[in-house]
């Protein structure tokens, strides 16, 4: 995992630097090579000084078109200060000044009610950030936390949905932003003690998920039976044998994730079927190996799904209910969404549902945008009529899903390790489900792991080394990463 500071002479670098190794990163380094931003899994922009001369150094140090295209690939983007701001597609400091554009609006002043001097500027010291949006950023920090600051101007999303917290100063300002892989905070995480910590642990977290691509084996599940589907029809079905000896198989020749279906769960709705006791046995086996496993098929309860996740799996996958966003908050509240995995499945681009029987008039990708402004993190995408074909995935629906913010895994139409690799390639892909070409011999296991590296997910849990979390961090108590400096510039 390659995380890389730019340094374009504007930054608190020392100290954001200590901050993230503490926060969980192995490794952080410090660049202003060009080359070096562009190959990064995660690329962080701190910033203090001024818009127009932030925007300057970084077109003297040819940084602009490799930030434009780390944000294009998906990969994690963290704007600090001047960073967030930078970010934006023009700032009003010291006359108008084109930005990176990679999240739609302005920055401006402060808002009036503090020029008027009701509160005093620059806006130097503590204050309460509120988030508003379920964002990965704020895991262990939902109800709110105070936070470091200094800075005259403010970034105004023209897009509300880009706004991802709040902060009161006279009047309310933008302090956190986030659109797709881009995320930004107005405040200095390196300098707000243990909840700084926690927001950069899981920002750490979010550039781990990206590096790891996971390689999911998948077992279908029908009659007690390890079957394939051809575009999802249960009157064309391939008759594998013994699901658990499957498992071993696999197992066996190194998976680091399972990907179980019940399909009968799935054309019933019920969960629990006849496949239950083959499903707890691979698990069972997996769980031995330290293999995480992910279960969908017929889990459209709140029940059914915690049933699932107490035999041991590590997330489970919503079809059906995915549509439902009442259903979907209520889960993402009750297991977190690390372990709420959505189930996209389409048809001509159309979501499908009940074992893919029924077609809605329902774009996958308007339903996988409604799914990452709710909270969801994780999805499988399925183009219906490429399951068991062997044809390879619907590549543009893959990339136009993965491209709303989602953590996607392909499924349908995987045959060869090329295929892997570029879906390894495409932005938002974070890994693969294969069934049939395994199953027929036609892809080697162990080869698509070496050619992908092909390891499991992460588990769900706190962002390692992160110094404290969750609710309100004491209004003092700095990190050792870097005490506060009131003679910070304008930003």
């Amino acid at each position: 995992m390659r995380i890389v500071m730019v340094d374009y002479g504007l930054g608190n670098l020392p100290n954001v630097r200590k901050a993230l190794i503490r926060a969980g990163a192995a490794e952080v380094a410090v660049t202003s090579d060009p080359e070096a931003v562009a190959a990064a899994d995660g690329v962080v922009l701190p910033g203090v000084g001024a818009f127009r001369a932030g925007m300057a150094n970084l077109r003297a140090r040819g940084l602009v078109e490799p930030l434009r295209a780390v944000a294009r690939s998906g990969r994690p983007l963290l704007g600090i200060c001047l960073g967030e701001q930078l970010l934006f597609e023009a700032s009003a400091e010291w006359g108008e000044t084109e930005g990176l554009g990679l999240i739609p609006g302005r920055v401006e002043p402060l808002p009036a009610q503090a020029s008027a001097g009701r509160v005093k500027l620059p806006h130097i010291g503590w204050n309460q950030v509120v988030p508003c949006m379920p964002h990965p950023l704020f895991r262990g920090l939902e109800g709110g936390f105070w936070a470091y600051f200094a800075h005259s101007y403010a970034a105004r999303p023209a897009d509300p949905a880009d706004i991802a917290g709040v902060t009161e100063h006279g009047a309310p300002f933008v302090s956190a932003v986030a659109r797709g892989s881009v995320a930004g905070v107005q405040f200095h995480p390196e300098k707000s003690g243990a909840a700084g910590l926690t927001l950069l642990g899981n920002w750490v977290e979010e550039v781990r998920r990206w590096a790891t691509f996971t390689l999911y084996p998948a077992i279908d599940l029908r009659g007690g039976r390890a079957v394939r589907l051809r575009q999802g029809r249960p009157d064309q079905a391939t008759d594998y044998g013994d699901p658990v000896a499957a498992a071993r198989r696999w197992l066996d020749q190194g998976a680091r994730a399972l990907h179980l279906v019940d399909l009968d769960g799935a054309f019933t709705g019920a969960a629990g079927s006849a496949n239950a006791p083959a499903i707890a046995a691979i698990v069972a086996e997996a769980r031995r190996r330290g293999v995480p496993v992910q279960l969908g098929g017929g889990l459209r309860t709140l029940e059914a799904i915690a049933a699932a996740l107490d035999l041991g799996v590590s997330r489970v996958v919503v079809g059906s209910r995915a549509l439902d966003e009442a259903f979907m908050a209520a889960a993402l509240a009750r297991f977190g969404p690390e372990r709420i995995v959505a189930g996209i499945d389409a048809r001509e681009g159309r979501v499908a549902t009940h074992g893919w029987m029924q077609v809605t008039e329902v774009p996958a990708v308007e339903l996988a945008r409604r799914l990452y402004r709710l909270g969801v993190r994780h999805a499988v995408y399925t183009d219906v009529s490429r399951d068991g074909t062997l044809a390879g995935p619907d590549w543009a629906g893959l990339r136009a899903v993965a491209a709303t913010g989602l953590r996607v895994v392909a499924s349908g139409g995987i045959r060869t390790v090329a295929d892997l690799e570029k879906a390894r390639a495409t932005p938002g892909v974070a890994g693969a489900i294969v069934g049939r070409a395994l199953y027929e011999g036609v892809l080697d296991l162990a080869a698509a792991l070496r050619a992908v590296g092909g390891g499991g997910p992460a588990q769900a849990g706190g962002p390692p080394g992160a110094k404290g979390a969750g609710g309100l961090a004491a209004r003092g108590g700095e990190a050792d990463a870097g005490q506060a400096d009131h003679s910070l510039p304008r930003h």
